[in-house]
């Protein structure tokens, strides 16, 4: 889905997504069209997406999305959140890899 996609709801697959996280794991991507690490993020998002059909996973643009951004005290451009049982659980701010994503699953 592409971040520009106004007619999308977003808010709507959190909630929903952050509902069932005790079933099945949510995670979160943050980042910006604008990030220079962008490109980067895409790629690292769509091989975890090959990798695991175990998690939800919502990539969100900073100048889209930014009222989920404030609820959940993102700061630093990527961040990834692993939310369980409708709790954050694992945060990585930076630069992150599959790996490092896929190990927070555990």
């Amino acid at each position: 889905m592409s971040s520009l996609d106004t007619s999308y709801d977003y808010m709507h697959d959190l909630l929903k997504f952050t509902n069932e996280s005790g079933e099945k794991p949510l995670v979160l991507v943050f980042t910006a069209t604008w990030l220079s690490q962008s490109s980067i993020v895409k790629i690292v998002v769509q091989k975890i997406l090959n990798s695991t059909s175990k998690i939800n996973l919502m990539n969100l643009d900073a100048d889209t999305h930014k009222e989920i951004f404030l609820r959940y005290n993102v700061t630093t451009l990527p961040t990834v959140l692993l939310i369980k049982n409708k709790q954050i659980v694992h945060k990585i701010e930076g630069t992150f890899s599959k790996k490092m994503v896929l190990d927070i699953l555990v």
